[in-house]
Formats: C-alpha cells, structure tokens, sequence
C-alpha cells in the first residue's frame, strides 16, 4: 500500500503502522478527488478535462471508505489508478498548467474572436479545429501542428486587414477627392467643408482600426451606396442653407445604417438598380425580354431622376 502510494503521489507515506498509513493515503486521494474537481471545473476553457470526470469519482468513492478498505482491496483498484495517472492525470495537469495550456487556450480565442475573418475550408482552419475539438489534445504532435497553423493564420490576417483597411480609405479618399472637384464645393466656407468631410474623415479612422475584414467591407460599401451621396446631397444643400452643412450627417447615416425620411439629392446607382427589381418583384433574369424590361424600368427611373435635377452616384 505504502508502495502504491508513492508511486501515485510521486511522495513517500509518511505513517509506519498499517492504520495511519491506510487513513494517510485515504485522505490524500480526497485531496486528489478536490484538485481533480479544480481543474475539471475548467471544463469551459479545456473541454478535454471531461476525461477526468470518472476518474474523480472512481478516486473520492474509494477516499470515502474507512482505513480498513485499502489494507484489504488494494488490488482492485492500485493498476486502475496508477494506469489513469500515467494515461490521463499527470499529462492533462501538465498540458493545463504550462505552456501547452495557454497555447491552447490561445487557439480557441483566435477561432472564437476571428471567425468572422476566417476561411473556414482554409486547412490552417481545420489544424486549430482538429486541436480544440479533440479529446485528447495533450498527446502526440496535434497541438504543435496547431500553433503552427495559428502564426501562420495571425501573419495572413495581419497582412489581409492590412491590406483590406488600405484599400477602403484609397476607396474613400477616392470619393473625397470627386467632392473636392465638384462645382459647388469651392463654394463653401471652412466650416461647411468640415461638415461636408467629417463623415468620410471619421469613418477612415474607424476602418483603420476595426479588427473584422467583413465590418471593413460592410462599411466600405455602405459608405460607397449611400454615404458618398449624402455628402454630394450635403454639398448641395449648403448653397441653399450653409448651416446644415456646418453641421455635417450623421455617421449613421454616412454608413447607410439608416435612410433619412427625405431622400438625397443624390442616390447610388446601386439602391436605384435595388429598387427597381423590388418594384419589379424580380429576383433574377432569365431571358431576353425580362432583361429588356429591367433595363427599360432602369432607364426610366434614371433619367426620371436626372429630370428631377437629382444625380446618381457610380
């Protein structure tokens, strides 16, 4: 018993006759039972811990017996235990606690913060999905895989955000310049101008700090569909009331989060074209005719527009 002890507790029984000991080792297994509890109360974190589950129960029903229980039964339990702390106990409370834990912890934040961001068929993808969903990540080389996948997942998406935030501002500040040639826009005074920037200005900052490639992009086009042509709307109004300008849109609706009761004197093309097949009732083109006739309505509605000494935004 004083044997099996030591080799399960990697520590010597510190008793000399057989009572003492027995209670001895009885009261470390329910010490173990309550560090098993600890440790599988991190369940959300490390859902693999599961696995320890029957084991700490096996463990503290054999700590709830009185000393006699050991000195008589111990082979019926000493190759179970000692099986399960070499096959389960020791490495899950190595992989948890070291660097190996925090690893892991580290690829199921990156899937769970930047799914949105994520390919999904991406093989890198699957690495960290195989890791986090496997009950048994503390053994052979899955997690080393992992971590490799996730450096290199963290440098693509470093550089797509990069490269997706660039884009968008050269996409507005595109747009901003088309406002600087337009007629009117030399018109107006510092403060109008301000008014008539400050939504495209903010909204540059905020994509060069969003961390979501769909937000950049959802914002972008937002921006694209609605926004510019509020800002063309604004350059409009400020020659027939220079304080509206002064005080610029909102950037609610800069980024098309919402209409405003009174269209713009500017509509995208693309809300106009969104429209048209709504009256319509069309969902998609299947012949000639059907196509004759959207572009026939399109037609209409934009020169109806330009009639209206309205514009339309590209």
């Amino acid at each position: 018993m004083k044997d099996f002890h030591h080799e399960f507790f990697h520590k010597s029984n510190p008793e000399n006759d057989a009572k003492s000991a027995s209670k001895a080792l009885l009261k470390a297994l329910s010490e173990e039972a309550a560090e098993l509890d600890t440790l599988i109360a991190t369940k959300s974190d490390f859902p693999f811990v599961a696995l320890l589950e029957p084991i700490r129960d096996r463990i503290r029903k054999i700590s709830e017996h009185d000393y006699n229980y050991p000195l008589k039964n111990l082979r019926d339990f000493e190759d179970d235990l000692l099986d399960a702390k070499e096959d389960s106990i020791d490495p899950i409370k190595a992989f948890v606690s070291g660097a190996n834990g925090r690893s892991f912890k580290d690829i199921s934040d990156f899937l769970r913060d930047q799914s949105s961001n994520l390919k999904h068929g991406d093989p890198h993808v699957q690495n960290l999905r195989e890791v986090v969903n496997s009950d048994a990540p503390f053994r052979g080389n899955l997690l080393s895989t992992g971590v490799a996948s996730l450096n290199a997942l963290k440098e693509a998406l470093d550089n797509d955000l990069k490269s997706a935030r660039e884009n968008a501002v050269r996409e507005i500040e595109t747009r901003e310049n088309t406002l600087r040639a337009h007629p009117c826009f030399a018109k107006l005074d510092a403060d109008q101008l301000a008014g008539v920037l400050r939504p495209s200005e903010t909204l540059k900052k905020e994509i060069l700090s969003e961390a979501l490639l769909p937000v950049v992009a959802e914002r972008l086009r937002n921006y694209l569909e609605d926004g510019f042509a509020r800002q063309l709307d604004a350059i409009i109004q400020a020659t027939k009331a220079p304080e509206k300008a002064k005080e610029g849109y909102k950037d609610k609706e800069v980024r098309g989060d919402s209409v405003a009761a009174e269209p713009p004197a500017y509509q995208s093309i693309q809300q106009i074209v969104k429209s048209t097949a709504q009256k319509g009732g069309k969902v998609y083109l299947t012949n000639d005719a059907e196509v004759d006739a959207f572009i026939e309505e399109l037609n209409t509605r934009l020169k109806a527009l330009v009639a209206e000494g309205k514009g339309v935004t590209l």
